[in-house]
């Protein structure tokens, strides 16, 4: 029986990460429909393997989950968004000198702004459905506001700790979006020149 439209490819990093905790990348030729490349009449998802790294430990303990984490991933995904865009609006008052506690009038503007991220962007349309072009968005989303805040506090403070910080957020990004992830990389390399 084919899936309905609406949860058509909305397993693929399922797919992607049971393959991977068989100790491979390849799928089951026609897995993915079109959503694949095939290569020595091997199966692979064009998409890069991240959000599959999170399903692993899930699908490692159970495969019954298997089909039905997408719409948890694109939570946490929210989730990551969500506190990313908090703890960059904090930075940037800080970088503005407004470290003091914050006025009636400032809180109501970031109040707005942090319901306009997570209720009032394309955050809202890429949710209202469960499969993996909206998944890889809102992960690449989250994870290059991370990239930006982790940026701006190596920055502002350099150190290792902070480095390694900016890595690991650019390299999940890359690994989610891989054109999203360059601009990541280029704000790393900015870093770099400020620092230098």
């Amino acid at each position: 029986r084919s899936a309905r439209p609406d949860r058509m490819f909305s397993n693929v990093f399922d797919l992607q990460a049971a393959a991977l905790l068989h100790g491979h990348f390849h799928l089951e030729p026609g897995a993915l429909s079109i959503e694949s490349f095939i290569v020595n009449g091997r199966t692979y998802a064009y998409f890069p393997p991240f959000p599959a790294l999170l399903r692993m430990p899930v699908l490692a303990v159970s495969g019954a989950a298997s089909g039905r984490l997408t719409a948890v991933s694109m939570l946490l995904a929210w989730g990551v968004l969500m506190a990313a865009a908090a703890a960059l609006v904090w930075r940037l008052r800080g970088l503005a000198g407004m470290q003091d506690s914050m006025s009636l009038s400032a809180c109501v503007l970031t109040a707005a702004f942090m319901t306009a991220v997570g209720g009032g962007s394309i955050v809202v349309y890429l949710g209202s459905m469960p499969w993996v072009y909206h998944e890889v968005y809102l992960w690449s989303i989250a994870t290059a506001v991370l990239a930006t805040w982790c940026a701006l506090r190596l920055v502002e403070a350099p150190s290792w700790r902070r480095s390694i910080d900016l890595t690991v957020a650019t390299s999940a990004c890359i690994l989610t979006r891989t054109t999203v992830g360059f601009g990541c990389v280029v704000a790393a390399f900015g870093c770099a020149v400020v620092l230098r």
